[in-house]
């Protein structure tokens, strides 16, 4: 893109030393400027914004998590949870794809889903990192994009299991309908996110989301463990909840180095971290707030 002067901005712009260089380079390297924060401290902050203690508080305080603890969600409301955590899932998977840099991966379905790979590194569950296939082969960073992408086809068995565990089976969930669009919000902003590759944004998200889902889960997973309150649910029927509800390793570390990398300004997280984490609260709001029962399409 080239600018033409004209007579009436020319004087102002003889005044200005970037005058003569291309805008394009002009505003891209001006963009590019390092970061005056480290991606670790740009996360802290942002934990600790106004907006984003508020969620929290209200998260933990959520009518959906409080019912689940005395006992009183119905199950149309769990059934909701499954059924709109698949929809994510199922949009999560092309956004995570995306971001991690490779194309044309739209699937229909989680059954049997097999998600795209970094060639010759293999998920380790059991240290939750990629490491190399071969041996004797360097071990690269971890992409937090690809990280999480690889992640997909087991937390998809999980949730198939969690599903099952309330009488709901993959097809049931492939149809759900109506879509709530409470629920739905959250994964369009991440689709929103992956199509304008702002990948800092996405992996400020990831810090400060994560966690925050992270707890939520660990309260329904105490919750829906109480023989006294809920029918009697295995291990297998519980594990989605439980995976979601640990930690991840290394996850502000992953996020942080994509933050430096990209060159992105704290202010440039802010407003996208802010819309995730309240779109978060819209998905509890959506599932607590659902009465039907559902239906095919």
């Amino acid at each position: 893109m080239n600018i033409s002067i004209t007579s009436s901005n020319a004087s102002a712009m003889d005044e200005c030393p970037d005058h003569l260089i291309d805008t394009d380079q002009h505003y891209n390297s001006k963009s590019k400027q390092p970061n005056k924060m480290s991606g670790l401290d740009m996360i802290a902050k942002l934990r600790n914004e106004q907006f984003n203690l508020s969620i929290e508080e209200k998260l933990q305080s959520h009518p959906y998590v409080k019912a689940a603890e005395d006992g009183t969600l119905t199950i149309a409301q769990r059934h909701a949870f499954v059924r709109e955590q698949y929809s994510i899932l199922l949009s999560m998977s092309i956004s995570l794809s995306s971001l991690a840099g490779h194309k044309d991966f739209t699937p229909s379905s989680l059954k049997g889903i097999t998600v795209p790979k970094l060639p010759g590194h293999h998920y380790c569950y059991c240290c939750n990192r990629l490491i190399p296939s071969d041996e004797g082969e360097e071990e690269e960073e971890t992409d937090l994009f690809q990280f999480l992408l690889d992640g997909v086809e087991h937390i998809a068995k999980l949730l198939d299991a969690h599903a099952k565990s309330l009488g709901v089976d993959e097809e049931t969930l492939k149809d759900w309908y109506p879509v709530l669009s409470r629920c739905e919000a959250y994964h369009m902003y991440w689709s929103f996110l992956a199509l304008s590759n702002k990948r800092a944004a996405a992996a400020a998200a990831c810090a400060v989301n994560f966690p925050a889902w992270g707890q939520v889960c660990g309260r329904l997973l105490e919750a829906f463990g109480k023989e006294d309150k809920y029918a009697s649910v295995d291990d297998d029927g519980l594990a989605f909840l439980k995976f979601h509800s640990t930690p991840i390793e290394g996850l502000d570390e992953m996020a942080a180095s994509i933050i430096e990398k990209e060159g992105t300004s704290y202010e440039d997280l802010v407003e996208h971290v802010r819309l995730l984490q309240e779109f978060e609260l819209h998905f509890w709001d959506g599932v607590f707030e659902f009465e039907g029962q559902g239906q095919s399409k």
